[in-house]
């Protein structure tokens, strides 16, 4: 299975906002007992796709990364630009390559995470602190709208989750690398401290003296005032973890996810990893978020697909093969599982229009916010299109 990087590509140039109300697009999409409805979209104008990364906490800020500039964008929800954050490739604050898509840190601030460390900046670019990553290994970036480091509420310091990437002395090729692994780091900016935490559990899948990549055990996670809730990867399960003021854990619950389609991979033989190797895979099955609405859990979650539709494929190259490649990841797409915010319940799954692209999404207060997907549509505009939907 090809295994690669999912990389965007984008151009910008200045930005305009417009909103309107649809017409054909604006009904309801109905799964179970719940529905997304569409509110309203809003135009920017740009030579080429970005890729939205995050709203800013009072929802008065949206953050794009262009890829091909490597800078950051943010405009106010009027559409006017309040600055770029340019590519800082050689500079004392330029935080490497990137782990995970910038995030706003606060409504003054954002954080970009690389390989050199841990970043906060101002919204005209001015480093404000940092702390060194405290393991540089290899790393990868699963470019994806909403996937970023999440501020911790309800502490006094300013804290934040990222994902881990220690190795702690081994490699993906070893069975020891799963026994020492833990998926996160506590970074706090104000004590200038950083932690690891949550191991695999006992039961976990990545325990069972196989080897996996990367993107299969890719942490999905969020946190709320009490907990921290997670999902590693392929493994179909939410963890709830109890949390105090110094990161003490305690595990909660364990909630099995109500997925109607999961097609598993079965790990690889040890001896055939090398040491030294990241990879991703972005059809293979994995909770790929956690978001959260003013009164629900999202969870985003993409199935896989059967080994069988890899037959579509033989006898076919390049153009015909890529086509053909699109159309069996445009039939198992990803789908969104809803829970309740207070009690953990789930409330059932939804699935955002077919014209929103299935990278992701942003969800702010009562709303979710999806980027128009050109490809899927086959057209071209000199502007992107942001949709916000409500839960019903």
């Amino acid at each position: 299975m090809k295994t690669f990087q999912f990389l965007l590509r984008a151009l910008f140039s200045f930005i305009v906002l417009a909103c309107s109300q649809q017409t054909e697009e604006n009904k309801q999409i109905t799964q179970a007992a719940l529905s997304v409805e569409l509110v309203d979209s809003i135009q920017f104008n740009m030579l080429a796709n970005p890729i939205l990364t995050d709203i800013s906490p009072e929802a008065n800020h949206v953050l794009f990364y262009d890829w091909a500039s490597g800078s950051c964008l943010i405009f106010n929800i009027d559409g006017e630009p309040i600055s770029v954050i340019e590519n800082k490739k050689g500079l004392p604050d330029d935080p490497g390559f990137f782990v995970e898509m910038p995030a706003f840190f606060n409504d003054t601030c954002i954080n970009i995470n690389g390989g050199r460390g841990f970043f906060l900046y101002n919204l005209g670019g001015e480093n404000l602190t940092y702390l060194k990553n405290p393991e540089p290994s290899k790393m990868i970036l699963m470019a994806y709208q909403g996937k970023g480091a999440r501020r911790v509420p309800n502490i006094k310091d300013n804290v934040m989750l990222v994902k881990a990437f220690r190795d702690n002395n081994s490699y993906k090729g070893e069975e020891v690398y799963y026994e020492k692994y833990k998926a996160l780091e506590v970074v706090n900016f104000t004590e200038g401290t950083i932690k690891n935490i949550i191991p695999f559990d006992s039961a976990s899948m990545f325990k069972n003296g196989k080897a996996y990549i990367d993107s299969d055990f890719l942490p999905a996670f969020n946190t709320n005032k009490k907990h921290i809730l997670i999902a590693h990867g392929a493994d179909p399960r939410l963890f709830i973890y109890h949390y105090d003021a110094h990161f003490n854990l305690s595990l909660d619950s364990i909630i099995p996810l109500p997925v109607e389609e999961h097609y598993p991979m079965e790990g690889a033989e040890m001896k055939t990893v090398s040491k030294g190797t990241s990879s991703l895979n972005t059809t293979s099955t994995a909770v790929r978020d956690i978001q959260f609405t003013s009164s629900h859990i999202l969870i985003n979650y993409y199935s896989g697909f059967p080994d069988k539709m890899w037959d579509n494929l033989k006898g076919k190259e390049g153009d015909e093969r890529s086509a053909a490649f699109q159309r069996i990841k445009d039939q198992y797409y990803e789908k969104i599982l809803i829970f309740d915010k207070n009690d953990y319940s789930f409330l059932g799954q939804v699935e955002l229009p077919s014209y929103v692209q299935r990278m992701g999404f942003v969800a702010k207060d009562s709303l979710i916010w999806g980027q128009k997907d050109l490809r899927k549509l086959d057209i071209e505009e000199d502007f992107v299109t942001l949709y916000r939907f409500r839960l019903q």
